[in-house]
């Protein structure tokens, strides 16, 4: 157990575990190696794999009465896991690559050793009296092989990312074989004095879900499986609110063994997606009490992500549990609360896109869309996140609004009536970031079909001739602005006709004189002229290229219009026009969506003023939810920045007050303490995980945002509270 005296603990040196391993590895000859690596394995089954039944009962009596059986199991397990971490993080193991290690291991039959490992239970009463045996103290105790065995068999189930062919055939076996059901067995246990092995379970079942869905129908083969133990319930109960870190907390004050210490060590920021580009982080070798908790509550935080994308996965069309997920409101509950509460810090973003995929596929059914969206005000949720500051998530938010506007009736209906949405859809189009383009001009093709009139005002027709000439025309998918602007002469000729009448003559595109009138527009500001300078920006806007064309007549994105409009954006704030400010912040923050990963030249620094000078805008107009986003986005580009920290701390304050407390709380001067207890200021929301934070947060910014907090307190309306579901 954790000693609760010791402050600093140290994970144990894998080198003189995996010697175990080391002769296998290096042998050249592949059948060798093999059949050594397959004799390792014999020695941890007795060659008694396949048993049910009775005689697995008295294979698991004769386990408990053998002490050397019990010891080579671990031994051999924990060697293997040592290895196949070893050489995950450093490259290599003895010689031997990872995902070579993965492969060895997948011919050994691995397997068959797993699923003979998980099959086995000792008493409670076996496991205490090997646990105060003062001769077997060298040893982990005994049920550490389950969490050694689930530890390996996620590294070969994440390998399959890598396009590793020698774990396609493995996947599909782990659902034919029994096995997924073992691993579901796991999770229906729950045991709170196992903590990681339950992380690990549902890891695993995730990610195989996630894999195997598209690509066969094994999973169907489970689908009873996965109901008669409940695993729906069991995850709901790991997505609502703080429950996974609370589980996380219990089992940490209940004492860590050294099995699970060293487990955090190696991955201290939880069971962190890997990516396909190969690149790990990084152990450590020893940590203090307070890093150790705050790296099981990183694996409860995985535990809640991972237990939203197997929702995901399961309510896919191929696996099809979205009737049993709708049945569950405290869970479809749960998904709307992540996507309703405001984003305050990086590690929000992650469980808000796993509620995404979850709606994502539940989009793919219509009954199914129907009765999510019944009764629930999920487009406004949808409708905040379109404007979300990253392209990635931005992508995510405008494919799950498409997908939810195709079924005609009442989710159309909703998503079409929120022009929060339909702006964003325009916008959209502007941006680099190619998905975004082709599910943006998607769903303006469903706009345009549903609501001529809202289409018209937001895309008019001489906009629409200009997006053809200076932008694209056809997308990859098929879809065109041509066939936008030929629906609606076909279909709505007279309001097409009478909102071309309204257009304004063409602008006389010249990029000279709108660079000329910007530096006039500069040297106004620079005097305070805010109302003239935003005039001259406005001339300059007027006759700017949208874009310039490339040698090969490709057009080329302007950061010259990006500029202009930040610039006028600034102009209107210092005006206290806050409206005008956010419409030109939010077509500066568009056009500059995907140009960070396309372009070499991209101006960062116009990004991060476009995105915070949006959030000042809503601030003003107590849009406190949508500022958060944007505030967020520029504290994670540009940490240390005092302004953004500064601004960051009130827009927190003010939606904490709306709101109340997120489920998973951070230091807002540290950006640390995950999920750890937390001092409140005295006078307003913040939370500080110590005095000195609390003490630096209040001599750089915290004075004056909590003496205007104090204010605003006192002047506003009592607030009424929100009923969002």
């Amino acid at each position: 157990m954790n000693d609760l005296t010791v402050e600093k603990r140290r994970a144990r040196n894998a080198d003189e575990f995996i010697i175990i391993v080391k002769d296998f590895c290096r042998l050249e000859n592949a059948k060798d190696s093999l059949r050594l690596l397959k004799a390792m394995l014999t020695r941890v089954t007795g060659g008694k794999e396949g048993l049910k039944g009775a005689e697995l009962e008295v294979t698991s009596l004769a386990l408990g009465r053998d002490k050397v059986w019990k010891h080579t199991q671990v031994d051999i397990l924990r060697a293997l896991q040592k290895a196949i971490t070893q050489s995950r993080l450093q490259g290599k193991v003895f010689g031997l690559s990872w995902l070579n290690f993965v492969n060895k291991l997948v011919q050994g039959e691995i397997m068959d050793t797993i699923n003979f490992i998980l099959q086995l239970h000792l008493s409670e009463e076996i496991l205490e009296q090997d646990y105060f045996d003062e001769t077997d103290r060298i040893s982990d105790p005994w049920d550490s092989v389950h969490f050694y065995a689930l530890d390996i068999l996620a590294n070969i189930v994440i390998s399959s990312y890598w396009d590793n062919p020698g774990t396609k055939k493995f996947l599909r076996k782990i659902v034919t074989s029994g096995l997924f059901e073992k691993l579901l067995k796991k999770i229906d246990e729950n045991s709170s004095d196992r903590f990681l092995t339950t992380c690990m379970a549902v890891y695993i079942t995730s990610n195989v879900c996630t894999q195997i869905g598209p690509l066969t129908k094994s999973g169907m083969a489970n689908k009873s499986a996965i109901r008669s133990h409940g695993i729906i319930q069991k995850l709901a109960h790991f997505v609502y609110k703080e429950n996974a870190i609370k589980m996380a907390n219990k089992w940490f004050l209940d004492g860590v063994e050294q099995f699970e210490f060293d487990a955090l060590a190696e991955r201290p920021d939880g069971m962190t997606v890997m990516s396909t580009d190969g690149v790990f982080l990084q152990g450590c070798l020893e940590m203090s009490r307070k890093k150790t908790r705050q790296s099981a509550i990183n694996w409860a935080t995985s535990l809640q992500y991972y237990s939203i994308e197997y929702l995901a996965a399961i309510c896919s069309p191929e696996i099809g549990f979205e009737e049993d997920f709708l049945k569950d409101k405290a869970l479809c509950k749960s998904i709307c609360r992540w996507l309703r509460h405001p984003i305050y810090h990086s590690d929000l973003c992650v469980p808000v896109q796993a509620c995404l995929n979850v709606i994502s596929q539940i989009g793919d059914n219509g009954a199914a869309t129907w009765a999510f969206m019944d009764g629930r005000n999920i487009a406004r949720y949808l409708g905040r996140g379109m404007y979300y500051p990253n392209a990635r998530a931005m992508t995510m938010y405008v494919e799950v609004v498409t997908k939810l506007a195709r079924h005609p009736g009442y989710p159309r209906s909703q998503i079409v009536q929120n022009t929060a949405i339909c702006k964003a859809a325009v916008l959209g189009l502007y941006s680099l970031e190619e998905t975004v383009q082709v599910f943006s001009l998607a769903f303006l093709h469903i706009l345009v079909d549903t609501d001529i009139d809202n289409f018209l005002q937001l895309f008019p027709p001489w906009e629409m001739i200009l997006f053809k000439e200076f932008f694209f025309d056809k997308t990859d998918s098929g879809l065109s602005v041509t066939e936008l602007i030929v629906r609606c002469t076909r279909f709505h000729k007279q309001k097409y006709d009478a909102a071309m009448a309204k257009s304004p003559s063409r602008p006389k595109f010249d990029s000279v004189r709108s660079s000329s009138l910007k530096d006039e527009g500069n040297r106004l500001f620079n005097l305070f002229r805010y109302e003239e300078a935003a005039l001259k920006y406005s001339e300059a806007i007027n006759c700017c290229p949208p874009t310039v064309k490339e040698k090969d007549g490709k057009p080329k994105w302007n950061n010259l219009i990006v500029t202009l409009y930040c610039n006028r954006a600034q102009c209107y704030l210092k005006d206290g026009h806050d409206k005008q400010a956010l419409e030109d912040c939010d077509k500066a923050v568009t056009r500059c969506l995907g140009a960070a990963e396309r372009l070499k030249d991209f101006d960062n620094e116009l990004f991060k003023k476009a995105v915070y000078r949006r959030s000042v805008a809503l601030f003003n107009l107590r849009e406190f939810e949508r500022a958060a986003m944007d505030i967020v986005e520029c504290v994670i580009l540009e940490q240390e920045r005092k302004e953004f920290r500064a601004h960051m701390d009130k827009v927190v304050m003010m939606c904490r007050d709306k709101f109340g407390y997120e489920h998973l709380r951070k230091c807002i001067e540290c950006d640390g303490a995950k999920g750890m207890p937390l001092k409140k200021c005295p006078n307003c929301t913040a939370l500080y995980c110590s005095q000195v934070c609390q003490l630096e947060a209040w001599r750089d910014h915290h004075r004056s945002n909590c003496e205007w907090y104090r204010f605003d307190k006192l002047r506003a309306p009592k607030r009424v509270p929100i009923n969002y579901m």
